[in-house]
């Protein structure tokens, strides 16, 4: 869900993202703009420590994160319906193995 005028980014990964020029009309024609990139891997570890910079002087704020598990999904689409949900809401599918 976006504000009025608002941006998304999307972020283009190796395999198919369907259809990008037609998704960034979509989103011009809703008066919202969808913002196309390509993660260079060579500048990657770079860039994260740059994010992590701002984020860490305050120059950046993060949105709160809830994270449900995905049996909740239900009570997710409740508290989005309700208006209930300030930030972000997650549904963890899985934990992580190293």
């Amino acid at each position: 869900m976006l504000r009025p005028g608002g941006r998304l980014v999307n972020i283009l990964t190796a395999t198919a993202d369907g259809d990008i020029e037609g998704d960034r009309k979509e989103a011009e024609r809703r008066g919202l703009r969808k913002i196309i990139t390509i993660i260079n891997f060579d500048r990657a570890r770079d860039s994260m420590r740059e994010i992590t910079h701002l984020i860490d002087g305050g120059q950046v704020r993060v949105p709160p994160v809830d994270v449900l598990p995905l049996e909740d999904a239900a009570r997710a689409h409740q508290m989005i319906d309700t208006g209930h949900v300030r930030g972000k809401l997650v549904l963890k599918v899985a934990e992580l193995s190293g």
